[in-house]
């Protein structure tokens, strides 16, 4: 699975998710109304879509590798 797919843990109560090496595109609304508290996005990410952490009200940090090769991120997707 390169891609984490549409609503994937959207209203979750997900605290915590690791995002495996071979993903490279996070799906629209995957982890939207989530219970996230933090995310890590790796070096390996190149697309963010549209409201992928939209309403993700618990999440305090979001940090991205020094190596990102981050090439789309849509719109209110935090």
């Amino acid at each position: 699975m390169n891609t984490i797919p549409r609503d994937f843990y959207a209203r979750f109560n997900v605290k915590h998710f690791s995002i495996p090496d071979n993903v490279v595109t996070i799906g629209r609304t995957a982890f939207a109304m989530s219970s996230l508290m933090n995310i890590h996005i790796p070096s390996n990410i190149k697309t963010i879509e549209d409201k992928a952490f939209l309403g993700c009200y618990d999440l305090k940090q979001v940090t991205f590798a020094e190596d990102s090769v981050l090439e789309n991120l849509g719109a209110m997707c935090f």
